[in-house]
């Protein structure tokens, strides 16, 4: 094993705490005792201020979907700088990405762009009110949905969080007004009879659902068997609208995100982080009736200076021509990858004994260290180990194997991953778990 030195990255977060509320720019990248600064990344591999290189399974959270430094991507993005960067007016390619969007994902039939995760969050939620006059929103104990729309219960604590059946509204922190809970309504995730007793009582207030297909800042909790479509059914007979959050699942399990790979077909919903390959680009759309009444009917106002702005439309042009090769064959690499690492360290946790269950659609994962068989829900999920899970993170940065020091952040892989990634990872696992 490689002794590696994190002094240049010490430094650095001490220098950047000068100037910024903690030294980072985003609350997942404030790392303890100090935040690993990185400097460069190439295809599977990333490299810190210190020169450390590492296999990276961060991904940037997930956007990095064909790895760093993708050279068609880039190129699009540089012809693109020669014609010019933001022109606040409409262009061709927004349109031709559109029309695309809605070929790809079931549920859209028309789509805006939009900047960030939050930011379409915020809007399809807008939409959602606009259309139906209703206010509150039903969203789950333990899904998040950025920092603008539905801050609440996102990981609050047990003690404070009221009955598993009936959950408090916390707000997501400091900063938000007192009233803001009351539009929101928490129930626990994968309980489809307290969600139909919710609506049944309250439907005429209701005017969406909004869930994570597979909630994915939980670590990684997968929807149990009929789950969804139990949802889905519950919603359409009490006339409220679905929308499932995307933002991580869109164009990263596969081209139609979760709803094509479960079949289930949302009212609205919205994608962002892979779609342009880590350029800063999301969306949100749904059924034609609904986003336009909402629009233009009803006057819900939706905008931005940096939507659909010419950069992210020519790298998310290149990024969905790429994943549609070979009718989605980065798919099927990645899920085999993720299959093939899940099973390697099931394997390496028998041999040591280590309590860990990794659990996840393939392209992403998480280690839950626990004894439990799966991990179902928020409250099951805060049961987990968190000081074994901060001591694998230490042993496997020194190992060279990068992800989230998050204890609820999961692994990304991407289609530059290799079998020699994966293999060396693997030996990085057998490693760390003989060691803890």
């Amino acid at each position: 094993m490689k002794e590696r030195k994190f002094d240049k990255s010490e430094e650095l977060h001490e220098k950047a705490k000068q100037t910024t509320p903690g030294g980072v720019h985003s609350g997942a990248r404030l790392f303890k005792p100090f935040s690993i600064f990185m400097e460069r990344g190439e295809g599977s591999k990333i490299y810190d201020a210190d020169g450390n290189e590492y296999i990276d399974y961060l991904m940037s959270y997930g956007p990095n979907i064909l790895g760093h430094g993708n050279k068609e991507v880039n190129e699009a993005v540089k012809k693109q700088l020669e014609k010019g960067i933001c022109f606040g007016s409409p262009s061709e390619t927004s349109a031709k990405i559109a029309k695309k969007i809605t070929q790809l994902i079931p549920c859209i039939e028309t789509v805006k762009f939009s900047n960030s995760g939050g930011e379409c969050v915020a809007h399809v939620v807008k939409i959602a009110r606009a259309y139906t006059g209703k206010d509150k929103v039903i969203k789950f104990e333990g899904g998040y949905h950025g920092c603008t729309e539905a801050q609440v219960s996102t990981h609050p604590a047990l003690s404070e969080a009221g009955p598993e059946n009936s959950p408090t509204v916390l707000p997501n922190g400091a900063g938000l007004p007192k009233n803001y809970v009351d539009n929101y309504i928490v129930l626990p995730w994968n309980n489809p009879g307290v969600v139909e007793k919710t609506i049944k009582s309250h439907g005429n207030e209701i005017a969406a659902v909004l869930t994570e297909p597979i909630l994915g800042n939980t670590g990684t909790i997968m929807p149990e068997e009929g789950y969804l479509e139990t949802l889905r059914e519950i919603t359409q007979d009490n006339d409220v609208l679905l929308i499932f959050d995307e933002v991580i699942t869109g164009f990263r399990v596969n081209l139609g995100g979760a709803q094509k790979l479960f079949g289930i077909t949302p009212d609205l919903s919205t994608f962002a982080k892979a779609v342009a390959g880590g350029f800063p680009l999301s969306g949100y759309g749904g059924r034609k009736d609904i986003m336009e009444d909402a629009i233009l009917k009803n006057g819900a106002w939706v905008s931005g200076t940096y939507n659909a702005n010419p950069l992210s439309m020519a790298a998310a042009s290149a990024t969905l021509n790429i994943l549609e090769r070979g009718n989605g064959a980065i798919y099927e690499q990645m899920t085999s990858f993720g299959k093939k690492l899940v099973e390697g360290i099931e394997d390496s946790a028998d041999k040591h004994g280590v309590s860990v269950v990794p659990q996840g659609p393939g392209p992403f994962f998480h280690l839950w260290f626990t004894d439990m068989n799966k991990v179902t829900n928020y409250r099951e999920a805060v049961k987990h180990d968190a000081e074994k899970y901060h001591t694998a993170w230490k042993e496997f940065l020194r190992e060279g194997v990068y992800y989230s020091q998050g204890e609820m952040e999961n692994w990304f892989l991407s289609a530059a991953h290799t079998k020699e990634d994966i293999d060396t990872s693997l030996e990085a696992v057998d490693n760390v778990f003989g060691r803890i």
